[in-house]
């Protein structure tokens, strides 16, 4: 019998859960899409883009304080990636805590 939670093993890729994770999301399931997001960041800390999506379904979810320290995390692992302060202004921009940027 196999679990549903991933496993650190040579084949484990995080990318796969991510996309995983985005299926789940259009199907209406965004606690298991949280829970393999959650997976990817236990097994790969360092991925930035498990963040960026995390911070993404955590607004979704109206968690926006957990979606706003996603994406600084993300920030900080890729700080040359754009799109990570792209997503944060969006959450604050929203929220109309635009402020908060500077």
């Amino acid at each position: 019998m196999q679990s549903n939670t991933c496993r650190k093993t040579s084949i484990f890729s995080g990318t796969t859960f991510i996309l995983l994770a985005v299926l789940e999301n259009l199907a209406g399931r965004n606690e298991v899409a949280i829970q393999l997001l959650n997976q990817v960041i236990n097994l790969q800390p360092n991925f930035s883009e498990a963040y960026s999506n995390l911070a993404k379904l955590m607004e979704k979810e109206g968690r926006l304080e957990e979606a706003i320290a996603h994406c600084q995390k993300a920030i900080s692992l890729q700080p040359d990636d754009s799109s990570n302060y792209s997503n944060l202004e969006n959450i604050l921009k929203n929220e109309e805590r635009l402020e908060e940027l500077n």
